[in-house]
C-alpha cells in the first residue's frame, strides 16, 4: 500500500472517529453542576493572569449551554459555588470578586446584575445585618439538581400571549424603568420568539438599533390583549427613564404619523386627527390581524368582543328604496362617473394610486345647489348602487349647548366611521347631510356659540385632512363657504333645478297615466324642485285615498298653487352657521 493511499486512510477513520465522537458527545447529557463547578475553577484561576471571559473554555460552554451572556454566566457561576458553602455573599462582595472581567466598570456590573434580577435568577433576602444577601433562586437549583437544561435554554416568555402577559407585569405594571429594564424586557421577548409576527415586524423596521420603538408597540399590543385599551404615550414620561431625545423623537413621529406602525395602518391615534402632545395608541383592525394573529382563535374572539362598539347608526343598502333619479343627460354623465369611482374595485384603484405614507388616501364630495334639486337623494342611491352602509349624519346629531359636548360627539362620529372602516370589508360612506353649519367661514369668537362653531369647524378640517374613507356632505349655500373647506372637498358637483324635459320625467314617475298636455301644463305653470315634485305626489295620493272631487289635473293644480304658496311664505335667506336662539352673525 502506497504512503498516499495509507494516508487518505487514516484522514478517512479520522474522520469516521470525530463524527462519532461528536454524535455521543451529543447523545450524552452534560453534567451541568460540574460544568457550573469547572466554570467558577476557571474564573477563580484566571483572576489575576488577565484573561478575558471568552477565553475560559468552560465558561464558554456554560453559556452557549445556558443560552445566556458570558457576564452573567460568570455571575451566576460564582453565586452558585459561593453560596453552597456560604450565605453572607451580597452585590458588592460579588463585584470586588469579578470586577476584573467587567474592567472594573461598576455601571457595566451593575446593568448585568439587574438583568439577573429581572430575570429571575436571582434571590435577595435580608441578613442578620439587615443587608441583602443573595443566593441563586430555588427553582434554578431544583433545574441544576435535575440537570433539566431545557429549564434554561426556554428561559423566558413563550409564544405571543405569554409574552404581552409577561411584558405587561413586569414593564407596564412597574415604578420606573431603566434604560437596561426596556432594553431587557425586549429581549427576553425577542430571544425565545423570534418567529412571532411582532417581533418580526420590530426586526424589519431595525427597531433592534432603537428599542424604544419596540416598547412602545408591544405595549399597544400588551394592552390591546389584556386590558382591550389604547396605550397613553404619557407613560412613557412618567415611568420610563429612557433618553428623552429618543422618546420625544418617537412621539413626534406618532405626532407627525411618520412613525412606521401608522404609516402601515397597524395603529391608530384614539380620537382620531385632533391629536394631543401625549396621544392614545390603539391597534387597527389590521393591526389585530397582522401583529396578534399567533393569539388563540378563542382569545382572539374575546378580545374583538372587548373592542370599542360603533355607536353611529348605519343604514345598510337594502334598506334604501330605489328610486328613478332624473337630470339633464350631461348631469346624469357626471353622476355615473362617480357612482363608477365608488365601485370596489375602482376605489381600491384610487387609493393605490397614492404613496405608502400619505396623508389622505380617501375621497371627498360635496354635492351643493338648491333645496329639492336631489343631493340627499342621490347620496342615497349611490349607497344602494354601490353596495356600502351609510353613516348618515346630521348636525343636529352632535350639535349641543353644552360647551364642550357637541366637539366630543363630532369626534365620537369620526372614531366610530374609521372604526366601521376597518372592520368592514366593503367601506361604509361618511354621509354629512346639510353640512352648511359647519363649513361657514371661521368667525372672530364673541360668544360660547362661536367658540363651538370654531372648534367644530377646526375638527372637520384635520378630520378631512387626513381621511382614508369616502365621505358625502351636501349643502345648499357655498357662497360662504370657508376657503380651507374649499380645499379639501375633492369633488364637488353642482345640482340645478332640473330643466322642463326633466321635470316631465318626475311628473311621469311619480303620478301614473298624465297625458302630453297635462304634463306641459304643469311643468309651464309651475317651477318645482324634483323634492317639491315629490311632496305634492304624496298629497295627491292622500286626495286619492280620501277620494277626489275634481278630476285629476285639476286636483294636481290646486296642490301645485298650495305648495307655491307655502313656498313663497317660508322661502329666506339662510346663513351658515349655527343658530342657538339667536340670529346667526
Amino acid at each position: 500500500m502506497g504512503p498516499i493511499i495509507y494516508c487518505i486512510k487514516n484522514m478517512r477513520t479520522l474522520k469516521i472517529t470525530e463524527q462519532f465522537a461528536k454524535k455521543k458527545s451529543e447523545k450524552e447529557p452534560t453534567d451541568l453542576i460540574k460544568l457550573v463547578k469547572d466554570a467558577h475553577g476557571e474564573i477563580q484561576k484566571n483572576y489575576l493572569i488577565g484573561n478575558e471571559l471568552n477565553q475560559l473554555p468552560a465558561l464558554v460552554l456554560l453559556s452557549e449551554k445556558f443560552n445566556m451572556n458570558l457576564e452573567r454566566s460568570a455571575m451566576f457561576a460564582t453565586i452558585y459555588c459561593l453560596t453552597e458553602t456560604e450565605s453572607n455573599l451580597n452585590e458588592n462582595r460579588l463585584y470586588l470578586l469579578l470586577k476584573n472581567y467587567f474592567n472594573n466598570e461598576i455601571r457595566k456590573f451593575r446593568i448585568e446584575f439587574r438583568n439577573m434580577k429581572r430575570i429571575g435568577y436571582l434571590y435577595m433576602f435580608k441578613g442578620a445585618n439587615s443587608e441583602y444577601l443573595l443566593t441563586i433562586d430555588s427553582k434554578f437549583v431544583q433545574a441544576l439538581d435535575e440537570n433539566n437544561l431545557d429549564y434554561f435554554q426556554k428561559l423566558g416568555p413563550q409564544g405571543l400571549e405569554e409574552s404581552l402577559d409577561f411584558f405587561k407585569k413586569k414593564a407596564l405594571d412597574h415604578d420606573t424603568l431603566s434604560e437596561s429594564d426596556v432594553d431587557g424586557f425586549i429581549g427576553d421577548i425577542d430571544n425565545t420568539n423570534p418567529d412571532l409576527s411582532l417581533v418580526k415586524y420590530c426586526e424589519e423596521k431595525l427597531y433592534f438599533v432603537a428599542p424604544i420603538n419596540s416598547f412602545v408597540l408591544y405595549a399597544i399590543c400588551a394592552k390591546a390583549m389584556v386590558d382591550s385599551e389604547g396605550f397613553d404615550f404619557s407613560y412613557m414620561d412618567v415611568y420610563v427613564q429612557y433618553g428623552r431625545k429618543e422618546i420625544n423623537h418617537v412621539r413626534k413621529r406618532i405626532i407627525n404619523g411618520t412613525w412606521d406602525p401608522i404609516e402601515d395602518k397597524l395603529v391608530e391615534i384614539q380620537g382620531g386627527n385632533h391629536i394631543e402632545h401625549n396621544p392614545t395608541l390603539r391597534l387597527t383592525t389590521l393591526g389585530y390581524n397582522k401583529l396578534l394573529k399567533e393569539l388563540d382563535p378563542e382569545v382572539m374572539q374575546l378580545i374583538r368582543s372587548k373592542m370599542g362598539t360603533i355607536k353611529t347608526p348605519m343604514i345598510q343598502p337594502i334598506q334604501i328604496q330605489k328610486v328613478a333619479l332624473h337630470f339633464s343627460q350631461e348631469f346624469t354623465e357626471n353622476t355615473e362617473r362617480i357612482s363608477q369611482l365608488l365601485t370596489h374595485k375602482s376605489f381600491e384603484k384610487y387609493q393605490s394610486s397614492f404613496p405608502k405614507n400619505a396623508k389622505m388616501k380617501g375621497i371627498t364630495l360635496l354635492f351643493h345647489g338648491g333645496p329639492g334639486c336631489g343631493k340627499t337623494e342621490f347620496a342615497m342611491q349611490l349607497s344602494k348602487q354601490t353596495g356600502r352602509p351609510l353613516m348618515k349624519i346630521q348636525v343636529t346629531d352632535f350639535q349641543s349647548k353644552w360647551v364642550g359636548e357637541s366637539e366630543s360627539q363630532l369626534k365620537a362620529i369620526f372614531d366610530d366611521y374609521r372604526m366601521a372602516y376597518d372592520r368592514m370589508k366593503i367601506k361604509p360612506i361618511l354621509f354629512l347631510n346639510e353640512c352648511d353649519q359647519i363649513i361657514g367661514k371661521r368667525i372672530s369668537i364673541g360668544s360660547s356659540v362661536d367658540q363651538m362653531t370654531n372648534a367644530l369647524q377646526n375638527i372637520l378640517l384635520e378630520e378631512m385632512e387626513n381621511f382614508d374613507g369616502i365621505m358625502i356632505g351636501t349643502t345648499n349655500l357655498t357662497e360662504n363657504m370657508d376657503s380651507a373647506f374649499e380645499r379639501r372637498w375633492i369633488v364637488k358637483l353642482q345640482f340645478n333645478a332640473p330643466n322642463s324635459e326633466a321635470r316631465k320625467s318626475i311628473w311621469k314617475s311619480y303620478i301614473k297615466g298624465l297625458r302630453e298636455s297635462e304634463l306641459n301644463q304643469l311643468v309651464n305653470q309651475f317651477d318645482f324642485t324634483p323634492g317639491e315634485i315629490a311632496n305634492i305626489a304624496r298629497r295627491f295620493k292622500v286626495e286619492q285615498l280620501l277620494g277626489l272631487k275634481k278630476t285629476k289635473i285639476q286636483t294636481l293644480l290646486s296642490l301645485c298653487e298650495t305648495e307655491r304658496f307655502i313656498k313663497g311664505n317660508t322661502v329666506q335667506q339662510k346663513s351658515i352657521g349655527f343658530d342657538l336662539n339667536r340670529k346667526a352673525s
